[in-house]
C-alpha cells in the first residue's frame, strides 16, 4: 500500500479555456467514431459516413495491453470498405482484457487528402458477463465484416455495453474533504485521487485527474497522477479566506470563526485513464464533475497574556519572563522580538528574537537579557490550529542594575522647580522664588526616540497626551493650585482665592514609537507633595515682616 500527500499552494492565475474545441475539418469530412460495442470476445466500432467512399480509406489496429503486442490490423478500401463502411466488428479478442484501439480514416476530396486519427482504451468482459442466447449460438464473424443479421437488438447490446461502461468508469474515486489523518482542518482543501479496486488494474495503468480551482475571473489547474502501484494521492489546496471572527465568551477568550474562500468557490476535475505499452499509451475518459467549495465553521480559544515581570535568576542574569494560559491544548508559536533602546551607538546591539511552540510549553517563555536597560517587545501569538488566528502586543519592559530595583537611565527623569521656597534679599529688593512646577523630561540617552507621555487628570486638570521629541523634550506640569490646595498661605498663593485639596498622586505612562508601532510602559504615579520643599507659610511670613522692617530703618536710619 502506498500513500502519497503532494501540499500545494493554489496560486490564482488564469488558466486556458476548458471549452471544448470546435470539430476539426477531418472530422466532419471523413468519417470518425461514434460508438464502440465491447463483448468478452469482439469489438464493434460503429462510425460515421462522411464524403464518399470511391476513394476512403479505413484503418485500424487493436494492442492487447497485458500481452504488450499487436492484435492483426484492419485495412479497408474499396468494395471491401463498401460493404462494412460505419460498422467495422473486431473479433478473436481475449476476455477481461485492455485493449488500445487506433482509428484511421483518409479520404482525397476535391484533390485534398484529409485524415482523421482517434484513439481509445477500452476493456473487454469477462468471460462469464452476459451474452445475449442468439449471438451465442453464431459462427464468429470475418474481420471487419459486420457481424450476422441475427446479431442482438441494440437495446441488448447498450443494455450490456453501459454495465460494462459503468464497472470501467468507476476505477477512480475523487474526493474533497477537509480532515487528514482524522484531524479537521478549516483553512486548506483536500482532494484525494485514489483507486476503488485492485482488479482489472495492471502495472502499467495509471490514473490521471485535471483539478481546476475556479475563482471570480480566474482559475487554476494542477494535474495528478496516480499510479498503478499506489492506494490514494492527496494533494492540499491552500487559498486566501475570509474570516468573520464573533467573541464567544470573553472570559475564557473563546471565538469562533466563519471561515469562506475569499475569491475562489467551485472545485472541478477531469478524470481518465492511462495505459502504458510498447506501441504508445492510450486513454480513457471517466468523466468530469465540478463541487461547490463551502465554508466552515470552528470555535477555538486564545492565549492569554497574563504576566509580564524581569526576575533575576540563580546566575545573576535577569531574564524577561512571559507567562500566559490558554483553555485548552493548542498548536501555535511565540514569538518575542526585544529591541534594547538606548542613544549609544557603540554599544548597540542586534534586536533579540526567540520563538517557542506553545504545545511543548508551559505557557511561560523566558528570554535573558542585560540588567540596566529598557527593551521595547513585540509579543506575537500565531495559532495554528484549528485555524490561523495572528495577535501581537508592545510593551516597554525595565530591566533593573544591579542592586536597584530599576535602571539607572529612566525615560523619563522627573524633577520639581523650585528647590526651594525662602525667599531672599539683594540689597534692597527681595527676591521671591518661581512658581512652582513639575518637570517632565525626555531622558537624554533616549534622543533617537520619540516618547509619548500619557498624563491622568491631576488637580482639576484633564488626561494629557504629551509627544515629548528633540523639538520639546520636555512639559511642564503647573504645581500652584495642587500646593495652594496644601497651604493657601504660601507667597506664591492668591489670598483671595480658594483652593481645593488634590490628591497629591500624579499618575503617567510612556510609549515610545518604533515604526508604525507604540511600545507601552505601565502606569506609574508620583507623589508630588514629597518632591517639593517643605511647605512653611508662617516663617515665610516672619521672614516677609522682618524684611520690612529692616527696609524701614535703613530708609529712616
Amino acid at each position: 500500500m502506498r500513500l502519497r500527500l503532494l501540499l500545494i499552494h493554489i496560486l490564482i492565475g488564469v488558466a486556458r479555456s476548458q471549452y471544448p474545441t470546435p470539430p476539426s475539418e477531418s472530422h466532419q469530412s471523413v468519417d470518425h467514431i461514434e460508438s464502440i460495442e465491447i463483448d468478452a470476445t469482439q469489438i464493434i466500432i460503429t462510425t460515421s459516413k462522411n464524403g464518399p467512399a470511391d476513394k476512403l480509406k479505413i484503418h485500424i489496429e487493436l494492442v492487447d495491453i497485458d500481452a504488450n503486442k499487436m492484435v492483426n490490423p484492419v485495412d479497408l478500401s474499396g468494395l471491401w470498405l463498401t460493404i462494412t463502411r460505419g460498422r467495422y466488428t473486431i473479433p478473436f479478442l481475449r476476455p477481461d482484457t485492455w485493449y488500445g484501439v487506433r482509428f484511421r480514416s483518409e479520404n482525397e476530396i476535391n484533390g485534398k487528402t484529409i485524415v482523421h486519427e482517434d484513439e481509445r482504451l477500452i476493456r473487454t468482459k469477462p468471460r462469464d458477463a452476459y451474452t445475449p442466447p442468439a449471438l451465442a449460438t453464431l459462427p464468429p464473424p470475418l474481420i471487419g465484416l459486420p457481424p450476422p443479421i441475427s446479431t442482438p437488438n441494440n437495446e441488448e447490446m447498450h443494455k450490456t455495453n453501459d454495465s460494462d461502461e459503468k464497472i470501467d468508469d468507476n476505477q477512480l474515486d475523487v474526493k474533497m474533504h477537509r480532515s487528514l489523518d482524522g484531524v479537521e482542518t478549516y483553512e486548506s482543501l483536500y482532494v484525494t485521487v485514489s483507486w476503488r479496486k485492485k482488479a482489472g488494474r495492471s502495472n502499467s495503468t495509471t490514473g490521471l485527474v485535471d483539478i481546476r480551482v475556479v475563482c471570480d475571473h480566474t482559475e487554476t489547474r494542477e494535474k495528478v497522477k496516480l499510479e498503478s502501484d499506489e492506494d490514494a494521492v492527496t494533494i492540499e489546496i491552500s487559498m486566501d479566506q475570509k474570516y468573520d471572527i464573533e467573541e464567544t465568551d470573553p472570559s475564557r477568550h473563546q471565538i469562533k470563526a466563519h471561515i469562506t474562500p475569499l475569491k475562489c468557490h467551485k472545485l472541478c476535475w477531469k478524470s481518465e485513464l492511462l495505459v502504458a505499452s510498447a506501441f504508445g499509451e492510450f486513454k480513457r475518459p471517466l468523466g468530469e464533475a465540478c463541487r461547490d467549495i463551502e465554508g466552515t465553521t470552528s470555535t477555538t480559544y486564545l492565549r492569554e497574556l497574563k504576566k509580564i515581570s524581569v526576575v533575576e535568576n540563580e546566575m545573576s542574569v535577569n531574564e524577561l519572563i512571559i507567562e500566559t494560559a490558554v483553555a485548552e491544548s493548542e498548536y501555535g508559536v511565540v514569538t518575542l522580538l526585544l529591541e534594547k533602546l538606548g542613544s549609544d551607538n557603540e554599544t548597540f546591539t542586534m534586536p533579540i528574537k526567540k520563538s517557542f511552540d506553545t504545545n511543548t510549553s508551559n505557557g511561560k517563555f523566558v528570554v535573558p537579557i542585560d540588567d540596566d536597560a529598557i527593551y521595547a517587545v513585540q509579543y506575537e501569538y500565531v495559532k495554528t490550529r484549528p485555524f490561523h488566528y495572528t495577535t501581537k502586543s508592545h510593551f516597554l519592559v525595565e530591566s533593573p542594575s544591579p542592586n536597584s530595583t530599576k535602571p539607572d537611565h529612566p525615560l523619563i527623569e522627573i524633577s520639581t522647580i523650585p528647590k526651594s521656597f525662602e525667599m531672599k534679599r539683594n540689597g534692597e529688593t527681595i527676591l521671591k522664588p518661581e512658581p512652582p512646577f513639575v518637570l517632565l523630561s525626555r531622558s537624554s540617552h533616549y534622543s533617537n526616540h520619540d516618547v509619548v507621555l500619557h498624563l491622568d487628570e491631576f488637580c482639576h486638570e484633564n488626561a494629557t497626551r504629551v509627544r515629548l521629541e528633540d523639538r520639546y523634550p520636555e512639559h511642564q506640569i503647573d504645581a500652584v493650585a495642587f500646593l495652594c490646595g496644601l497651604e493657601p498661605k504660601m507667597h506664591f498663593c492668591d489670598q483671595n482665592a480658594t483652593y481645593r485639596k488634590c490628591d497629591s498622586m500624579l499618575c503617567f505612562s510612556t510609549s515610545v514609537i518604533i515604526g508604525q508601532d507604540s511600545y507601552d510602559s505601565e502606569s506609574r504615579c508620583l507623589n508630588v507633595s514629597q518632591h517639593f520643599p517643605p511647605l512653611q507659610a508662617s516663617s515665610s511670613n516672619v521672614f516677609i515682616a522682618l524684611a520690612i522692617l529692616v527696609a524701614f530703618l535703613v530708609r529712616f536710619r
